[in-house]
């Protein structure tokens, strides 16, 4: 089954009497009355990117698509939020020190950046 067509039958009926969620039409949740707008995607290995080989360069993509999300909207973005998970691997010490050094890049490339937070990443 197809994201949108599960969305529709499992979950659109949940959000009918919250206008912010958009009918669950749209990965943006605007809160007009609280300023707040949030923005959510999920990129899959093998989906979204080749692989995880480069993983500057698949953080490149995956904030730039992002963020690109919420510009489009006309929202100036303050945060960002990242989450992932992987095995040993995919987030050996080599890799998250690129990780690291493309967000610092992205955050001065893309001035409006105010604090980054990194919750967790989960490898398994």
């Amino acid at each position: 089954m197809h994201e949108f067509e599960l969305i529709k039958k499992y979950f659109s009926k949940l959000s009918k009497k919250n206008k912010s969620a958009l009918n669950l039409n749209d990965d943006v949740f605007f809160d007009k009355k609280k300023e707040l707008v949030i923005s959510i995607d999920t990129y899959n290995d093998k989906i979204h990117f080749i692989d995880f080989k480069k993983p500057d360069l698949v953080i490149k993509k995956i904030i730039r698509s992002s963020i690109s999300d919420l510009i489009c909207k006309g929202v100036q973005p303050k945060f960002y939020f990242i989450s992932g998970s992987g095995n040993k691997k995919s987030f050996s010490n080599n890799n998250l020190l690129k990780i690291s050094k493309t967000l610092k890049q992205e955050q001065k490339n893309m001035v409006f950046f105010y604090v980054v937070v990194i919750p967790h990443f989960q490898i398994n």
